[in-house]
């Protein structure tokens, strides 16, 4: 008698890129094959395990990453004929909104109005609305004047003004401000002389 041994082969797995990198709301899983099969047919039955890495947290997972940060990607078999080893980074970064503020008309005295912001892709400026698992954009309920060269309360000069939201805040995005404008109007006055009637008098 005489032993017979078949070992794994040891094949070379390739991404498909030596590093993924996806704005928020565009990542994708990680692809990957090998040109060393041994047998026409053979499937691989490739699987991928994501963790998170540097200061990004995310432990193993076989569901790719859709948040914010940089993980490491471990490519896996499920045919034991087959051995490898082999990883790639796959990098997601915030996405870009830009927020301008709607224009407002007000009429001098007036406090500052309650803004609109209107938000827009920063990509191809489409509208843009919270998607399902953004966290709630909160605002310090900072508006900046003139770029900053002035400020309105009720009483500032009839005018207009520019003004641009700061402050924002959410997970996986970053914001961009674009001004709007604040114009101010005369306040229209009514003056009441009282009654003008008078008798001649001769002199």
């Amino acid at each position: 008698t005489a032993e017979f041994r078949i070992s794994p082969k040891q094949i070379t797995l390739s991404f498909t890129q030596e590093t993924y990198s996806f704005t928020y709301g565009k990542a994708a899983a990680a692809t990957a094959g090998s040109d060393e099969i041994a047998y026409e047919g053979d499937d691989l039955a490739i699987g991928y395990l994501y963790e998170g890495t540097g200061d990004t947290s995310y432990d193993g997972s076989a569901d790719f990453p859709r948040n914010v940060g940089t993980y490491l990607v471990t490519a896996t078999l499920g045919n034991g004929n087959y051995t490898l080893g082999d990883a790639v980074c796959q990098t997601v970064t915030a996405k870009e909104i830009t927020v301008t503020v709607d224009n407002e008309t007000i009429t001098y005295g007036d406090g500052a109005p309650s803004y609109t912001l209107i938000y827009s892709d920063g990509s191809d400026g489409s509208p843009w609305e919270y998607e399902d698992d953004a966290d709630v954009v909160t605002t310090n309920g900072r508006f900046i004047y003139n770029d900053g060269d002035a400020a309105y309360e009720a009483g500032s000069p009839a005018g207009s003004y520019k003004v641009k939201a700061d402050g924002l805040t959410a997970a996986n995005y970053t914001f961009v401000y674009e001004n709007g404008t604040l114009t101010v109007d005369q306040r229209k006055v009514t003056v009441d002389f009282g009654s003008l009637d008078t008798t001649y008098s001769g002199n």
